[in-house]
């Protein structure tokens, strides 16, 4: 199908999205996204709470109805080159978001496509399509992921308008004695209600369960996005996977602060708690080496919300059965 640049008639083309630099471009050129832009990286981020919360960590995608009787919000943080990207359908209140890394822009589309379809959604409705994360860095990653995911929406059996693009070089600002460019916006908090989009930061308490786990979704044998939340039971499910290899977590999983920090496409970018966070999970990848046999020896994951925010284990293994160091 198509993907229309938001108050502008003219679909995107394959010459738009020939390289990461025209695509960009094209994107940024339209004012009225200029302007959304600009008033997103103007509003101050809140501190998200865990009441109605679901938070999505890197390669994590969810769907949620209007109507989800636990989950109110979707949210995700720490995006540095990695992009956030919601879409929503404005008539029946249908919304997802993704934190997209790189790996998988066609699996996310196909899962957009099988949740607006099944839901609904038709070749003739509009659906939202928001894309914020990403900045000018040295590299070129961020832009590389822009094209990517607009290459991709163009090859869905949906239309989408593009509402937001705050992306590289409008979330991008200088600071620090360095003067480095750092990404302004690097989490949201989407409202599945309004499809409201709010710049945010996530404490670590508010992430849910399965953090270290979840927390190695980039080394994973399949490239792709995984999608964690079931509509239809309400319930958080983490589904098998196996790590493309295990020699990551003998290597690093003690090695020095600085080793850990360039596993990052944005090392210094990346905020305190980056380095901490990921040794937790390499030690926990170096104690489940196989978690298709070991962490999910008795089937999906499934944990289910609780009022206030907490989680509680309905199957799979237990998250505190197992080794995590």
């Amino acid at each position: 199908m198509v993907v229309y640049l938001d108050s502008n008639s003219r679909p995107l083309s394959s010459t738009d999205l020939s390289s990461p630099k025209s695509a960009l471009s094209t994107v940024l050129s339209c004012p009225a996204l200029a302007q959304s832009a600009l008033r997103l990286v103007s509003t101050p981020p809140i501190q998200a709470g865990p009441a109605g919360l679901l938070y999505l960590h890197q390669r994590e995608c969810a769907f949620v109805r209007r109507t989800d009787p636990a989950v109110q919000l979707l949210a995700s943080d720490d995006a540095t080159t990695c992009h956030l990207v919601a879409v929503r359908n404005p008539a029946t209140g249908d919304t997802l978001l993704c934190h997209f890394d790189g790996a998988g822009a066609s699996s996310l589309v196909f899962i957009v496509d099988e949740r607006f379809c099944g839901s609904g959604s038709s070749g003739s409705v509009e659906l939202d399509l928001h894309l914020v994360g990403g900045f000018p860095d040295s590299r070129g990653e961020s832009a590389s992921l822009t094209q990517e995911l607009l290459q991709a929406f163009r090859r869905s059996r949906l239309r989408f308008r593009l509402r937001t693009a705050c992306l590289a070089p409008s979330n991008g600002a200088r600071r620090g004695a360095d003067n480095l460019v750092y990404p302004v916006i690097t989490g949201l908090v989407m409202s599945v209600a309004d499809g409201s989009l709010t710049p945010a930061k996530v404490p670590l308490p508010v992430r849910g369960p399965w953090q270290a786990l979840r927390g190695l979704r980039f080394l994973s044998r399949e490239e792709v996005v995984f999608e964690v939340y079931d509509p239809d039971s309400h319930c958080l499910v983490l589904r098998p996977f196996d790590y493309s290899g295990s020699q990551i977590f003998d290597a690093y999983a003690d090695a020095p602060d600085s080793a850990l920090a360039k596993l990052s496409t944005s090392p210094r970018q990346e905020p305190p708690h980056f380095v901490a966070n990921l040794r937790q999970a390499l030690r926990f990848g170096r104690a489940n080496k196989r978690p298709a046999r070991q962490v999910f020896h008795l089937g999906d994951i499934v944990e289910r919300p609780l009022p206030g925010g907490l989680w509680q284990h309905g199957a799979g293994a237990a998250e505190s059965d197992l080794k995590t160091a």
